[in-house]
């Protein structure tokens, strides 16, 4: 009884867990030029491959903001055309709140190009950004 309700309690466990699809499996880094009415800036950012999903992306450190081991933005991917969403709405402990945004990326995945608004609640008004990734 007590090694059924065990193996039970194992396989609830193992397919509870192996059914998020946010879970990083590796990660490349990736060189950022990022250029908006405030000026331009170059920085790193992480980008991880969701484990059940190899069409979805996680970034951290978007917008030079957090590289505390969160995810900023989901992108997927479909034939190219990156659909963007934040991980959460706002970035890190900063200012900025992602509002939309779309990309690209080239077929053999070494540059991504993304165009999106940030919220600055310091100026109180959406900020446009076109950012070009490379890999490293």
């Amino acid at each position: 009884m007590i090694k059924t309700k065990s193996i039970l309690l194992t396989l609830v466990l193992f397919l509870t867990f192996s059914c998020v699809t946010n879970d990083p499996v590796n990660y490349t880094t990736w060189h950022c030029v990022e250029s908006s009415e405030l000026g331009s800036r170059t920085y790193l950012v992480n980008l991880y491959k969701a484990k059940n999903d190899s069409n979805t992306y996680l970034i951290s450190n978007f917008h030079n903001v957090s590289y505390d081991g969160l995810y900023d933005i989901i992108l997927k991917n479909t034939n190219g055309k990156l659909a963007f969403t934040p991980a959460a709405q706002q970035i890190g402990d900063s200012q900025f709140q992602i509002k939309s945004g779309s990309g690209s990326i080239n077929t053999n995945s070494t540059q991504m190009v993304l165009d999106y608004f940030i919220y600055d609640s310091n100026e109180k008004r959406d900020i446009g950004v076109h950012a070009v990734y490379s890999r490293n």
